[in-house]
């Protein structure tokens, strides 16, 4: 696929996925010179984007890469430690916020007119 088509199936700019900094590798050049990415390429990127997301370097991220290709180094499994404890620490955050905003759509649901009640500030 090509990288427009790849970012069409991503969220990632085609900008973005036509050049991502040597983590994807591009199978050969169809007309026009396009790279042509193997549909592998679409989860390493999503990979990249959730690492991204999260706060990882791009040399975390090479290094992540990494073990998923089956060449990890002696400091991956510190790596993934760390990373797995700041993933944990937000799963929990979104949880929490995931359960306020549930309480909120139900008050919603007995006060959809937003009427405000003597124990609560206006």
């Amino acid at each position: 696929m090509t990288a427009r088509s790849m970012s069409c199936r991503s969220t990632i700019p085609s900008s973005a996925a036509d050049r991502p900094v040597g983590l994807l590798t591009a199978h050969d050049r169809a007309r026009g010179s396009h790279r042509r990415f193997d549909e592998a390429v679409l989860s390493r990127l999503r990979f990249i984007r959730s690492a991204q997301r999260l706060g990882l370097s791009l040399g975390e991220i090479t290094e992540l890469l990494s073990i998923r290709d089956g060449a990890p180094s002696s400091a991956a499994a510190e790596l993934l430690h760390h990373h797995l404890g700041t993933l944990d620490d937000e799963v929990t955050l979104l949880l929490e916020l995931r359960e306020e905003i549930v309480t909120l759509l139900l008050r919603h649901a007995r006060d959809p007119a937003g009427t405000p009640h003597a124990h609560e500030p206006n």
